[in-house]
């Protein structure tokens, strides 16, 4: 394991080769990128609003853009459905 400047983790490997790669920004998970023992990988970014709360996630598989999937707009309804108590 190893830690950045502010104490959060910043990397973690395995027994098999495998790793988890953290990036952070002030206390804020940023994006992690976890790498298989055969190179495979997955990256998942992290988005915040104006006052730190969760706005969006994003998975990318192997790099591959092609595959990405962003969770912005289900995050955004789930916010407006818990705030007002209705589902």
């Amino acid at each position: 394991m190893a830690y950045d400047y502010e104490g959060n983790r910043v990397m973690l490997v395995d027994s098999q080769c495998g790793s988890v790669w953290y990036a952070w920004n002030n206390q804020r998970l940023q994006s992690m990128v976890m790498y298989t023992e055969n190179n495979k990988s997955a990256q998942v970014g992290f988005g915040y609003d104006s006052v730190g709360r969760l706005a969006s996630l994003t998975r990318t598989a192997n790099g591959n853009f092609a595959t990405t999937i962003n969770t912005s707009y289900t995050l955004d309804l789930l916010d407006r459905v818990t705030s007002t108590g209705e589902i």
